[in-house]
């Protein structure tokens, strides 16, 4: 029986092209479904068999980890918000929370 290995639904393709040629290269027979018309049909990569299924799901796991690491490491660290340590982050939400209330509930010296 048919199993899917892979739902390229949310994938990027990028990420699509390179889990389709590891499956190739690692000799894994799969076929893929497209997404149907009016999204009725579910695009999926499928492999036939229990010990096929566990090599791509092996594949697979270790291709995403390795993905998930270089995208950990290549992400922006010199954003302000993240630089804050936790007393400046209570006291930015804090003001921002009390500039919403005030304005949301018509308070006069915000809407001079």
């Amino acid at each position: 029986m048919s199993k899917i290995v892979f739902d390229p639904s949310y994938a990027e393709p990028e990420e699509i092209t390179d889990i389709r040629a590891l499956l190739r290269e690692s000799g894994i027979d799969f076929y893929e479904t497209p997404r149907g018309n009016f999204g009725r049909s579910m695009a999926a990569f499928w492999v036939s068999g229990d010990d096929q299924y566990e090599d791509a799901r092996k594949l697979i796991d270790a291709y995403q980890a390795e993905r998930r690491k270089k995208a950990i490491a290549n992400r922006p660290k010199n954003i302000i918000l993240f630089k804050m340590d936790s007393a400046k982050w209570a006291l930015f939400l804090l003001v921002a929370i009390v500039l919403f209330v005030a304005w949301s509930t018509g308070a006069s010296w915000i809407h001079r």
